[in-house]
């Protein structure tokens, strides 16, 4: 986990400084990347079995006019409500339980102003559910107490808050960005999993909120 984890923050860390470090010369064209905690709320069998969840993760977006590709990597952490059976394996409840949602969603902006700017959005994504993948432990193991990589779909919003505005400049028949902005994200998901229908104790939906920081 912990290397998972150092992976995320350097590839983070590198498209901030690249963003920050390039120079736009055209407005349609946009990048940055936020950084973000928040909760998974399950509903149906999730709920029932599976604790909600703690999650972070890191994004990154690009801009096309007002258009938004946000590709986003997120983990979330919990613990299971009761105890599972596989044949001779048994995994106590409150045991470790982990979620994995990788994907990317496509946006429109519809307000963008000084001070917020607000984009619905669809998306698609992968879940996955189960036992830590990156950790070693004395906890009994089952891929069955879990649920594989799951095509996902999902919808919500983005309400972005501008902390500072960035500053263009005409340079050299050029328009430039001479600073950049940073800004709050509240963003609101709903994930809705393709699970196998033979799979005991996955079936329901996903409801996220994440506070993000990024610089735009």
């Amino acid at each position: 986990m912990a290397r998972h984890f150092l992976l995320l923050f350097l590839f983070c860390s590198l498209i901030l400084k690249a963003q920050q470090d390039s120079v736009s010369k055209n407005r349609k064209w946009q990048l940055n990347g936020t950084f973000f905690i928040g909760g998974n709320f399950f509903t149906k069998d999730i709920q029932r079995n599976y604790a909600n969840q703690f999650a972070m993760g890191i994004s990154f977006d690009i801009y096309y006019k007002k258009i938004l590709l946000s590709v986003r990597d997120q983990i979330g952490f919990g613990k299971t409500n009761k105890e599972f059976i596989d044949e001779d394996i048994i995994l106590p409840r409150k045991s470790k339980f982990r979620s994995y949602l990788l994907g990317a969603d496509i946006g429109l902006v519809v307000i963008n102003n000084e001070r917020r700017k607000f984009i619905p959005f669809v998306g698609i994504y992968t879940f996955s559910a189960g036992q830590p993948l990156f950790k070693k432990t004395t906890t009994p193991h089952s891929s069955n107490f879990g649920s594989p990589f799951t095509l996902t779909y999902s919808f919500g919003f983005n309400y972005d808050m501008k902390l500072r505005h960035a500053e263009w400049k005409m340079i050299d028949g050029y328009l430039e960005k001479v600073s950049d902005y940073k800004f709050i994200r509240i963003k609101n998901a709903f994930y809705l999993p393709q699970f196998q229908t033979n799979r005991p104790g996955f079936a329901g939906e996903i409801y996220c909120i994440t506070l993000e920081y990024g610089i735009d």
